[in-house]
């Protein structure tokens, strides 16, 4: 990993995160400005939140790790297999943590079931629960993100700030 990170690479994309020092070098990519995309397995967006901190913790500086992926880490896509659909099913904006073990995390947006096809496959639709923060929405205008597109995603529901 290090290597590559001094190949100054566009996108990391790091997948199944299953021990400590694949965590601590997705943590090291984050934390040095690369955009990195990390896939691991967990319960929901908050247990990924959570997991990660166990994996790239040492047990000592867990509060230090935690509060830098706090820093670097913007969303959480959860997915989940259910019947014979793989569905998003929530989007959240990790936001802080109490600790290294409550992480505070911004719904987005959830999946609502509106019913199950022929095939098996789920029916339904995303819905919007809450606006990005303010701290999302200057993150995005530094990416030179359209101030029209950080707008509708600020009023999908009330601000929050960090």
């Amino acid at each position: 990993t290090k290597v590559s990170l001094r190949m100054r690479p566009w996108k990391i994309i790091i997948g199944e995160v299953r021990d400590g020092q694949a965590a601590r070098q997705a943590h090291e990519a984050m934390n040095t400005g690369h955009n990195c995309y990390v896939t691991l397995h967990a319960s929901s967006a908050r247990n990924a939140a959570t997991r990660i901190v166990q994996l790239a913790g040492d047990g000592y500086n867990d509060e230090a790790i935690a509060a830098q992926l706090a820093d670097t880490v913007d969303l959480i896509i959860f997915q989940q297999k259910i019947k014979k659909s793989r569905i998003i099913t929530e989007v959240v904006e990790l936001i802080g943590y109490e600790g290294a073990k409550k992480p505070i995390c911004n719904t987005l947006f959830k999946f609502v079931q509106t019913g199950v096809s022929e095939d098996d496959h789920l029916l339904g639709y995303h819905q919007p629960l809450g606006g990005i923060s303010q701290a999302l929405a200057h993150k995005l205008r530094v990416q030179m993100i359209p101030e029209n597109r950080i707008k509708k995603w600020l009023n999908l529901g009330q601000v929050k700030s960090r």
